[in-house]
């Protein structure tokens, strides 16, 4: 297993710290944020950073969208703030953003850069 998922503490707030460095799937995907949601809702954290940078991405543009699609259903609420690391690809995350953002998920972000990713969300909860 070369993906991990843990509790960050970032002063005013906590936030779940996805990591991935193996080859993606949709299917992997689905099973890394069931757990992470599951622990999310668990310790009520409504925050998180997937880091993808080292993830090879295997799935189709259409697979990485039917998987925004269903964010709902693996149980992300559109109150949630979820920023996305990625190193590659721009074109997909671009258009899984916008799918995103059409099912209400606007505070569903894209980026190419860990510390920008961490900075949003820091904006996004009050942190000065």
């Amino acid at each position: 297993m070369s993906y991990s998922i843990d509790i960050k503490n970032a002063g005013a707030y906590q936030f779940i710290e996805v990591t991935v460095s193996e080859p993606l799937h949709v299917e992997l995907t689905v099973k890394i944020a069931s757990e992470a949601m599951e622990l999310a809702r668990k310790n009520n954290i409504n925050n998180s950073i997937w880091d993808l940078r080292k993830a090879e991405l295997q799935d189709t543009f259409m697979q990485t969208h039917i998987f925004v699609e269903g964010l709902a259903a693996l149980g992300v609420k559109v109150s949630d703030k979820v920023a996305i690391v990625y190193k590659d690809s721009a074109a997909r995350y671009e258009h899984a953003n916008n799918v995103a953002f059409n099912r209400g998920f606007i505070n569903f972000k894209y980026f190419n850069d860990f510390e920008s990713a961490k900075t949003w969300l820091d904006s996004k909860n009050d942190v000065n």
